[in-house]
């Protein structure tokens, strides 16, 4: 069990002229919970739309954990820029994104399926451990047609029942399998780092690896086009293309070697969003006999994450 207290603690202390959020008297709220709590469960506050630095929470005693909210469709999708200052704040704490794009919502617009696949990609490859996912029906519980209750919101479908059964929450089934497949518990986010990558889309091209010893690139935008850095000129590694919509591989894996380090990404098969998986000869041969991402994980090849206390 988590706690997660009220809703938007660190919301602006005042919006369109009103107060908003007391967060002083949440804070009192939380530190009540926390010291009657005997079994220390995880505790956190829902985030607000906004960095770090804005209001912060994560220095208070009770609070163990960030829970972000990426947001919908009046946001977009989450910067890397705000990811890397949760995921570099002190004391360290782990950030899960609670709350992104959940499908079918209206907030802002209505969110698609597509968006909600690209937040939980994103939020992973960023230093989520995890994703949370929402859809119409069951966020903002709808009964039945006739329940009137957050119409707003759940205009685009009847009941919860019909919630139950969008496509993206088997989407994140695809996700759940990929990892699993790999040791993505090793992975370390570069965001968008010059050192390990250049893009031509910066924001749209998300890069997490394992040292050198294994890259993952998530691309969403209208091109993958890029240079992957920091190769082992040694050996050779192999890529494949992954498709985040039917969890297969697809085309004639990319057999890479490098004398300078540097390898150039070529365009990726479609103007959809997939992900290119690149990884060093050695340890590829199980994957590469395989159409889907369902594999029995590996041990670690490598792990330079920061401590976690």
């Amino acid at each position: 069990m988590v706690w997660i207290t009220c809703q938007e603690m660190n919301a602006p202390a005042e919006l369109h002229g009103k107060e908003a959020n007391r967060i002083a008297v949440w804070q009192s709220v939380a530190r009540t919970i926390a010291e009657c709590d005997g079994y220390r469960h995880p505790h956190s506050a829902h985030q607000w739309v906004l960095d770090v630095t804005t209001r912060p929470l994560g220095h208070e005693p009770w609070h163990n954990w960030f829970a972000l909210q990426g947001g919908h469709r009046n946001y977009g999708l989450t910067p890397q820029t705000r990811y890397k200052g949760y995921y570099d704040f002190l004391p360290t704490r782990p950030m899960l994104e609670t709350e992104a794009m959940y499908e079918r919502v209206d907030c802002g617009g209505l969110s698609t399926t597509d968006d909600t696949r690209r937040a939980a990609w994103k939020a992973v490859l960023c230093g989520s451990p995890g994703y949370s996912y929402g859809g119409a029906g069951i966020w903002a519980l709808k009964w039945d047609e006739n329940d009137p209750r957050w119409e707003k919101y759940n205009r685009a479908i009847a009941a919860w029942h019909e919630g139950m059964s969008l496509p993206g929450a088997a989407q994140m089934t695809i996700l759940k399998k990929f990892f699993t497949a790999i040791n993505w518990t090793a992975l370390t986010p570069r965001f968008q780092d010059a050192a390990w990558s250049e893009w031509h889309d910066v924001e749209r091209c998300v890069l997490a690896t394992i040292s050198n010893q294994l890259y993952v690139v998530y691309c969403y935008g209208a091109t993958s086009k890029g240079i992957l850095k920091q190769l082992d000129t040694s050996t050779s590694y192999v890529g494949r293309w992954f498709d985040v919509r039917n969890a297969k591989y697809v085309r004639t894996p990319l057999r890479i070697s490098t004398a300078t380090g540097a390898w150039v990404v070529p365009e990726k098969p479609s103007t959809e969003d997939w992900i290119l998986l690149v990884e060093k000869h050695t340890n590829t041969a199980q994957r590469m006999n395989s159409t889907t991402a369902i594999q029995t994980p590996r041990q670690s090849v490598g792990d330079d994450r920061k401590p976690v206390p």
